[in-house]
């Protein structure tokens, strides 16, 4: 059950904190991190499905994975969420650059790793947050685990 919600919690903060960031640095037109709109329904590899859907399943997979390592957390949940997002961003720019609109060439630009960490840093914060609303015995909102 911690495996699906986690799912759940990932794939919310992937449409939650994550596009809000993407529409925050399309809103802002900083040169370099400029993006198109969020919810993107382009196609994309390696799958075909749109963007967003795209993104909420590897979201999913992450969170995933957060819910299973919540019990061994001893830091606030959204600083390991950061962490996690972090992960993510080096991840995803390692072994999947075609799914953040990179070559494999240019997915270490450093424009590139700016916005991965910020867009997957949000994730991440997003995880933390919205954790402890839906899966249980992730400590509360002090994100420490209580027993």
């Amino acid at each position: 059950m911690r495996i699906l919600l986690g799912f759940m919690v990932g794939a919310l903060s992937m449409l939650t904190f994550h596009q809000g960031m993407w529409e925050a640095l399309h809103i802002m037109k900083i040169p370099k991190l400029l993006l198109p709109h969020a919810f993107a329904l382009a196609p994309a590899e390696p799958w075909g499905l749109p963007r967003i859907a795209n993104s909420c399943l590897f979201g999913g997979v992450f969170g995933s994975i957060f819910a299973l390592l919540i019990p061994r957390f001893t830091f606030p949940l959204w600083f390991c969420g950061l962490l996690m997002g972090g992960v993510a961003a080096v991840i995803n720019l390692r072994f999947f650059p075609d799914l953040t609109g990179s070559s494999r060439d240019t997915a270490w630009n450093i424009y590139n790793g700016m916005r991965m960490l910020l867009l997957d840093g949000a994730y991440g914060f997003g995880l933390g947050v919205l954790s402890p609303l839906f899966i249980h015995g992730s400590g509360g909102w002090s994100g420490f685990r209580h027993e």
